[in-house]
């Protein structure tokens, strides 16, 4: 009843209100159609959302962010990017996971081209990093193909091992590693097509060109 006084659109509650009627509704089910419902509707509100982080279990903020998401337009992305600044300071792993799901999707759905797509991509790979590096021992990360990694991990290890061929023009070396990446996190298939179509750009030496591993 309290979370439908809350929906209510005739509510005139204030934001810290509002806050409060809905940290006390997702601690008190166990619902995750509900917990979810709530948080999409503290998003929509532009609710601290660092609140609901420290109520939730890991993987419970991490299910429901990744469902927001997933169902949210481009164009609403930007209220939550900066509660991702907030929630990197007192919830750094909630933060560092909220900021992955959205470079993800500008990435994917936002088709960016040029320095755009290269310093998004490179901000990615890094977020990933930097979430399960403060989770994960340095030498899991060193291990051959990171085989104890999680697949998006894996995704972001090998993908930094191809930038670094492809800053030194080993094209060849690199789309073998994109290939590779793509086993772990084919969601990402159309960004890497993306960075070896802009490889392809750079080729303008014939002695670079890498033959069949560009077909």
């Amino acid at each position: 009843l309290l979370f439908q006084k809350t929906l209510c659109p005739g509510s005139n509650e204030g934001k810290e209100q509002k806050t409060a009627d809905l940290l006390f509704c997702i601690s008190h089910t166990q619902s995750p159609g509900l917990q979810q419902q709530i948080l999409d509707e503290a998003a929509a509100l532009e609710l601290e959302l660092s609140d609901f982080a420290e109520v939730l279990a890991p993987g419970t903020w991490n299910s429901c962010m990744q469902q927001l998401i997933s169902n949210l337009p481009l164009s609403r992305l930007s209220s939550l990017e900066k509660a991702v600044k907030t929630l990197k300071s007192t919830a750094p792993l909630q933060g560092l996971w909220l900021d992955k799901l959205i470079r993800e999707k500008k990435l994917i759905r936002g088709y960016p081209t040029g320095d755009e797509f290269a310093e998004g991509l490179s901000g990615y790979i890094q977020c990933i990093l930097s979430y399960y590096g403060k989770q994960y021992r340095q030498e899991l990360f060193e291990e051959k193909e990171g085989k104890f990694l999680p697949a998006d991990c894996r995704f972001a290890v090998f993908v930094k091992k191809a930038l670094g061929h492809m800053e030194e023009q080993q094209f060849t070396e690199a789309v073998s590693l994109l290939r590779a990446a793509l086993k772990f996190y084919p969601a990402m298939t159309g960004v890497v097509q993306e960075l070896i179509r802009q490889m392809k750009s750079r080729m303008d030496n014939p002695a670079l060109n890498a033959g069949e591993e560009f077909q």
